[in-house]
Formats: structure tokens, sequence, C-alpha cells
């Protein structure tokens, strides 16, 4: 299916890095396990722009499902936003760049917000497939 959304956490590419078996109701170990899982892969491939965002995705996936985040990965997290950030062509990929854009900035906040309180951040609703594709199909 591929990306339904802006948000790093929007693509098949994180979900296949989620190892939960409710990824809704992820627990603080399924979340964990992702993490490390998903960590390993981006350091075996660190040119991988797939595996960057998945590995962004996954961290923002465990903080808005209420999942305490260890530093190390908010941190590595926010370098690789970073990184997409200072990349231009990076956004030439996207249907819409400039929300893109958005979403990296408003990841860079969370991840921030976790930061400062003990690796966790506020949940918030994402947007689904079934949602986006309602979106889609009737233009609201």
């Amino acid at each position: 299916m591929g990306a339904w959304g802006e948000e790093s956490c929007s693509n098949d590419h994180c979900l296949d890095n989620l190892l939960a078996e409710d990824i809704g109701n992820i627990t603080q170990r399924e979340a964990e396990e992702s993490l490390a899982v998903s960590l390993e892969s981006l350091d075996n491939n660190p040119c991988d722009i797939y595996d960057a965002k998945a590995f962004l995705g996954v961290v923002i996936w465990c903080l808005d499902h209420g999942c305490q985040v260890a530093e190390n990965y908010l941190q590595r997290g926010i370098r690789v936003a970073e990184l997409m950030l200072s990349n231009p062509e990076y956004f030439d990929r996207w249907r819409d760049p400039a929300q893109r854009e958005r979403c990296l900035h408003d990841e860079v906040a969370i991840i921030q917000h976790a930061l400062a309180h003990d690796g966790k951040s506020d949940r918030r609703d994402i947007p689904g497939l079934m949602d986006k594709m309602d979106e889609m199909i009737t233009g609201e």
C-alpha cells in the first residue's frame, strides 16, 4: 500500500517494523523490541531513506501510543528528522512536500517534549489508512 499520509508512521514500512500483536495497543515490551529491531535495520542500512523513515515512524508511533521511549532512540529520531529536513530533494518524493515538512517539524517537537518528560509524550490521534481512504473518496 505504501504511504497514506505524510507522518513518518503512516506507511507500511513503519507498521512492518512494529512487533506487536495489536499495533493499536502496543505494550511497552513490544515497543522496546520494535525500536531495537528498527534501529538495527537502520544501522545496517544507514543510507536507506525508507529505513530511516520507518525508524522515525516507530519512535513516533510508540510515543503516540503512550509508550516510554529511551533517550538514545529519541536522540536518534531527532537526528534522522533533521537530516530529512536539511535535504530539499527528500521532499520531492512526497505528494504534499509542505505537509511532510510540517509533519517532520511536529515530530521533532514531539520527541523534544518526550526528552523533557522522561521519554513520554502526550498521546495524539494519527489518521489511519481507512481514515485517509475515506478522506480521498469523500473529499472531506
